[in-house]
């Protein structure tokens, strides 16, 4: 009886210590991924020389599709306390099984030098690891309607743009009621982006900043990091060759 008990222990032990160090393994992957990366670590995507017809083919039926840009950045938080809200972000968007992509945006204004750094994610109409796409974009816009009101979250508008099928071109930024703040017409994510990023930045001549947007590269050759950017969209080689970037 006294035996069984310790095997029973033991075992336990066993299960607790693989459980944390899964846990740091974890962690360690997800600072890997998710850090403040070096910039010659992420593709850049040159705003200015990349042609619309090139644009308009990014990702097409995914964009197609419609999508949200959100993150959980805000001024008041250093860029670790940051970092850390749109982690808990990116698990609600996995636990929802939405495809996504996440995207950095860099802007500098060359009459202050003031560089601006925001981390987002579009979440695409689509189911995540296949492309299913959904009937429609109105259970996608609710989620963001949810998450932009969380205190994690907490942001004064996200960008929502509806299927082409549904809405055209047409594209909204939305408050966390839901109520459109602004609309335009885009007709890819890049210009989206672009837009989503300087609006951050000033609402007055964004096109004076100088901007840059950067993606992450596929996944090296590496099972862990495959494994845990699950859900994220980095399978299509005709994205990373359009915005040119050599593996």
């Amino acid at each position: 009886m006294v035996n069984r008990f310790k095997s029973i222990i033991f075992k336990r032990m066993k299960e607790v210590k693989m459980k944390v160090a899964n846990e740091r393994n974890k962690e360690e992957i997800d600072k890997l991924i998710y850090k403040d990366r070096h910039r010659s670590e992420l593709v850049e995507v040159d705003l200015d020389s990349l042609k619309e017809k090139t644009k308009n083919e990014l990702l097409k039926e995914e964009n197609d599709a419609g999508y949200i840009i959100i993150t959980a950045f805000k001024d008041d938080y250093t860029l670790e306390q940051n970092y850390k809200r749109n982690e808990q972000l990116r698990k609600d968007i996995k636990y929802f099984l939405y495809a996504y992509v996440p995207v950095w945006g860099e802007y500098k204004n060359p009459e202050t030098g003031e560089v601006s750094t925001k981390q987002a994610y579009i979440v695409f109409n689509s189911r995540a690891a296949q492309f299913l796409v959904y009937d429609n974009t109105e259970e996608l816009k609710k989620l963001g309607v949810n998450w932009a009101k969380e205190e994690n979250c907490d942001q004064k508008i996200f960008i929502y743009k509806p299927s082409r099928k549904e809405d055209g071109e047409n594209t909204y930024n939305l408050t966390p009621e839901g109520k459109v703040n602004l609309s335009f017409t885009s007709a890819n994510f890049i210009d989206t982006l672009d837009k989503y990023f300087t609006n951050g930045v000033s609402h007055k001549q964004p096109d004076t900043f100088e901007r840059k947007i950067y993606f992450l590269p596929p996944p090296k050759d590496n099972v862990k990091e495959a494994w845990s950017r699950w859900g994220e969209i980095f399978n299509n080689r005709n994205f990373y060759n359009l915005i040119g970037f050599i593996r």
